[in-house]
């Protein structure tokens, strides 16, 4: 019986880490264009592009986080009655507020710095819905 809980514990893993160096390569793929094209020629480009950079990635690692946390929650209510389960998803919930946490700290910190060192920085959050007519044919 071991070795069967043994064997799925290491095909467990095995693909998890499979499924993260698959995000990894299409986390590269997706930013390679941006550093590739930026014609960085001052270090005010430089910090543009990874500013830009860590603005594309911030939703995505609260949306992972998010996630972590509210399995935990399931997984701590779900199986209340055994506790590695219950210890489990005690653990699930502790990273993701800990990844919630250290998310929001690295973005305020960007931000911080784009505000100290005066960046004029155009970000992804700037765009404006078109306007409706206002006058009625």
């Amino acid at each position: 019986m071991r070795s069967k809980l043994q064997l799925a514990s290491r095909f467990d893993q095995a693909t998890l880490r499979q499924q993260v160096r698959g995000a990894v390569a299409l986390l590269v793929t997706a930013l390679v264009p941006n550093v590739a094209f930026a014609a960085a020629t001052s270090v005010d480009d430089v910090l543009d592009v990874l500013f830009s950079i860590v603005e594309a990635i911030i939703p995505l690692l609260v949306s992972c986080a998010v996630i972590v946390f509210f399995w935990g929650l399931v997984k701590f209510i779900a199986h209340a009655d055994d506790s590695k389960a219950v210890e489990e998803g005690k653990q699930l919930i502790i990273w993701g507020l800990v990844g919630l946490f250290v998310i929001v700290a690295l973005w305020s910190i960007v931000g911080y710095i784009q505000q100290s060192l005066g960046l004029d920085f155009t970000g992804l959050n700037d765009t404006t819905a078109p306007s409706l007519p206002t006058t009625i044919p």
